[in-house]
């Protein structure tokens, strides 16, 4: 009866999460960075615990053997005395330490218990996190929010490895390989200083990867063939080369690549009929904007500040679309019916056609606040003066 009333408490507890997660990946976040960031984030905590598998306490305990000792070894690195709180450690069963899991075992007169998570978020550890290949059985970890430095250790041979969480650290060196992990759904190390390129990603099946907000150089690599990714963040790095193709990845709903130096075309969003958030300004992107049709679910587009060309596409099967930034590049032609949903725009400065259009012009001077939205009264503003009509004069408002 205990078991089966802790199993449904956990099943509440996971129908809670999901219903929470979804309402605030929708919320209505719009402080810069630090949004796209807590957006990224909550994602990918959400794919991780929707993705997690729940385990009873372990009855047969842990007092000795190579697991015991990888994990005394993790407390000593990580400069144990002075986390917030380290209740249980280095005395008794390790399994009742404060942070560890270990899987189920019927028989409490062995030692045959193995780790499956550690969980110390938020609890000051610092120093270096050492190996892990002792925790042969490990599908948790979580270290982030906290002051660790040095590299990260080698992943290689981590089998039942789900979770890998160590963002929000000072963490130095390159991603390591994660090639053969054919269990990882969430890797985020966000908001350190790794550096280095973001290895392959090809063969896994990653639900939430995020390494936003570190020094990391080189292309992104091939999305193809995550079917089941939902959240790609690396935005504020110095990435360059072109946006993989992403209808490899066609459940994705959160595309963090601002603030790099990515150039070539946007691809195609076609496929993405789950796409959320998708951020890809602060680039260097060239060619137009691709179709956003059948993109239902759209909530926030940024494509600001790059060398876009083109028109701006349709934006009438919009639903539920907030924020549209396209302002700062080189687009062209007449500007669309703005969705009602839209609380926030940018459409200028850039080359477009100012001629009055009485009924689409009322709504984007509502969002831009300074009518009409081509003449926004800021020294960088272009859309009123670089439009001409066909004979090299300026059209004059």
């Amino acid at each position: 009866m205990t078991a089966c009333l802790l199993m449904a408490l956990l099943t509440m507890v996971a129908m809670i999460t999901d219903t929470l997660c979804q309402i605030s990946i929708r919320s209505r976040w719009t402080d810069g960075k630090r949004a796209w960031r807590l957006r990224s984030h909550l994602l990918l905590l959400c794919a991780a615990t929707l993705s997690a598998t729940f385990t009873p306490r372990a009855e047969a305990g842990l007092h000795e053997g190579g697991e015991y000792d990888s994990l005394a070894s993790f407390y000593n690195s990580t400069n144990g005395a002075n986390w917030t709180n380290s209740s249980g450690w280095l005395s008794g069963d390790a399994c009742g330490w404060l942070g560890i899991t270990c899987d189920q075992d019927t028989n409490p007169d062995d030692n045959t218990s193995h780790v499956t998570d550690v969980f110390l978020t938020a609890n000051n550890l610092s120093g270096s996190i050492p190996s892990l290949l002792g925790l042969t059985n490990l599908q948790t970890f979580n270290v982030g929010y906290n002051q660790l430095t040095g590299s990260i250790p080698s992943l290689a041979g981590m089998n039942y490895l789900v979770t890998f969480w160590a963002n929000d650290n000072q963490l130095t060196g390159t991603i390591p390989a994660l090639a053969g992990l054919t269990n990882l759904q969430v890797f985020s190390v966000g908001n350190n200083q790794l550096t280095g390129s973001i290895p392959t990603l090809a063969g896994l099946n990653l639900r939430g990867f995020g390494a936003d907000s570190n020094q990391l150089t080189g292309e992104i690599p091939s999305l193809e063939g995550l079917t089941n990714l939902r959240g790609f963040s690396v935005f504020s790095n110095h990435l360059t080369g072109p946006i993989p193709a992403l209808d490899g990845s066609p459940n994705l709903e959160f595309v963090g690549l601002s603030f790099n130096q990515l150039t070539g075309t946007i691809p195609s969003l076609s496929s993405l009929t789950h796409l959320q958030s998708f951020y890809v300004e602060h680039n260097q992107l060239t060619g137009p904007i691709p179709p956003l049709d059948g993109l239902v679910f759209l909530v926030y587009f940024f494509a600001n500040s790059n060398q876009l060309t083109g028109s701006i596409p349709s934006l009438a099967g919009q639903k539920i679309l907030q924020w549209f930034y396209v302002g700062a590049n080189q687009l062209s032609g007449a500007v669309p019916s703005a969705p009602e949903t839209l609380t926030g725009a940018s459409l200028c400065p850039n080359l477009l056609d100012t001629t009055p259009q009485p009924t689409i012009d009322p709504t984007w001077n509502s969002l831009s606040y300074y009518p009409p939205w081509w003449a926004i009264p800021y020294s960088t503003n272009q859309c009123d003066d670089l439009f001409t009509d066909g004979f090299g004069d300026p059209i004059i408002h």
